[in-house]
């Protein structure tokens, strides 16, 4: 099976951060494993993934590149620890090397339901460390992908979506909500599901068809990432980090 990599999840891939919202049922799923099965086909690069409702992206938990799995809260400021010191380590790397930007794989931070980890136990925390990562991400090639139901001011404060330069609306209940994520209303009159309204740098907004994965699709790509891994284990080119998961 062949699998023709779409241009609208490339591109996310290629930005530095980017936000995706619309309400219950707009396709956030869709647009999550269409992302996630473009980068596993594409391959060389390490996963970070969050699941507050612990069933969108549970297949690819057990992958190999996939560093820290997290569903709670509390499990969620340790996966983003495991970014921040990530992020660090390949910072001190570049100053050693004289570099400007890093070189070698890119590390997306997936998460899905961001609002309601906001509002959690550890809210504060998660928006502080999600604050750094975007600021700093982007020259050493980590990147914030993140989803929510609730593009509303309050859950989506703006000193966090600064930073967040990709924005992608999926239909959304109101002018107020589409605002809120692409800076302009239109959002709220998209159809319910398979079209989104997609604002990045240097780009007017521009309105594009969501392509769908299907589950054969989807099991393509995690069978690549698993043969890749194991030729790369083979060849003793694996880099592992304390979890024994490839970084």
């Amino acid at each position: 099976m062949t699998y023709q990599v779409p241009i609208l999840f490339n591109d996310i891939l290629s930005q530095a951060h980017t936000l995706i919202a619309g309400q219950t049922g707009s396709g956030k799923s869709v647009m999550l494993n269409g992302i996630l099965t473009t980068a596993n086909i594409k391959g060389g690069n390490a996963l970070i993934l969050v699941d507050p409702k612990r069933v969108e992206l549970r297949d690819y938990k057990q992958l190999p590149n996939v560093v820290a799995y997290a569903n709670t809260s509390s499990e969620t400021v340790e996966a983003l620890d495991t970014a921040i010191r990530t992020m660090e380590d390949r910072y001190k790397q570049m100053e050693q090397e004289r570099l400007k930007d890093y070189d070698g794989a890119d590390l997306y931070i997936v998460i899905d339901e961001l609002a309601d980890l906001l509002i959690s136990k550890d809210g504060k925390h998660i928006k502080t460390q999600l604050q750094t990562l975007t600021a700093l991400g982007r020259a050493c090639r980590v990147h914030c992908i993140c989803a929510t139901q609730q593009p509303s001011r309050k859950m989506l404060p703006a000193e966090l979506t600064l930073n967040f330069t990709g924005r992608i609306a999926l239909h959304c209940q109101t002018a107020i909500e589409s605002r809120q994520v692409i800076n302009v209303g239109g959002a709220e009159d998209l159809p319910m599901y398979g079209r989104c309204l997609y604002l990045r740098p240097r780009h007017n907004l521009e309105r594009w068809e969501v392509p769908m994965t299907t589950d054969a699709q989807k099991q393509l790509g995690i069978e690549l990432v698993k043969r890749d891994y194991e030729i790369k284990k083979l060849m003793g080119i694996i880099k592992e980090n304390h979890n024994g998961r490839t970084i």
